[in-house]
């Protein structure tokens, strides 16, 4: 499919092989599955109905490149395979098992990350939950990183999952960090910008040499050691 818009409303659409997209698709009641490689040839908009009850009315199965196109998903996606040169991401939930770049992400609900998430811009989500060692990069001098909600491990035996920060304009979390589980979050480690979240309890180290450490709920828990410039709780 190219530049063009798609109205199903009576089942599911998959696309086997390889897909430019280069405008809208909405799928109605079913789900949108894309099983070979995507390219976005303009500014996308994927609309789809969840009927699994996993969360993703869309799933890309393989690599998805953005050419810095934007992509709007009016649900949830799921990106099993890389997806790289994305412009604006906006987007319901998110699950993803590989790296993903853009040049800005905004996550209205969870996101399940199995991988590296790299923005030039701004990273934003209502709640995140690691699947796998995590690294969130946001690379320009005042991009951040924000979440309204927790950041937690998937509490699975393939845990606990490491997690790294790098946004210059810093990392705020509203709620928890971590909720100490032994199959939840181990180490944090912060390279950029300074922390602050609601509490704070991992099994791990938490190394921020040479950035802040807040916790607005007064709560630090570390199960290994900590290094930061300064730590601020406030309970």
């Amino acid at each position: 499919p190219h530049g063009f818009t798609v109205t199903d409303y009576r089942a599911d659409a998959t696309v086997g092989g390889t897909a430019s997209l280069g405008g809208s698709v909405d799928s109605g009641t079913g789900e949108q599955v894309y099983t070979g490689a995507v390219t976005l040839t303009n500014n996308v908009t994927l609309t789809a109905t969840d009927t699994d009850t996993d969360g993703e009315g869309i799933d890309f199965g393989n690599t998805l490149t953005g050419g810095t196109h934007s992509l709007t998903i009016v649900g949830g996606a799921g990106f099993f395979g890389a997806a790289s040169g994305l412009g604006t991401v906006i987007a319901g939930h998110i699950d993803t098992e590989s790296t993903f770049a853009a040049t800005s992400l905004t996550v209205s609900g969870s996101a399940d990350l199995g991988g590296s998430v790299t923005t030039t811009g701004s990273q934003s989500y209502g709640a995140i939950t690691l699947t796998g060692d995590v690294i969130l990069k946001a690379t320009d001098m005042a991009a951040m990183i924000d979440v309204t909600g927790d950041v937690l491990g998937q509490n699975t035996p393939d845990g606990p999952h490491s997690l790294e920060l790098d946004a210059a304009g810093g990392t705020t979390i509203s709620g928890a960090l971590g909720d100490g589980s032994t199959t939840g979050i181990s180490t944090v480690t912060v390279t950029a910008g300074n922390l602050t979240a609601g509490s704070i309890d991992i099994t791990g180290d938490l190394a921020a040499a040479g950035h802040d450490v807040n916790s607005t709920a007064g709560v630090i828990d570390v199960g290994g050691n900590l290094a930061a410039r300064d730590v601020t709780s406030v309970g």
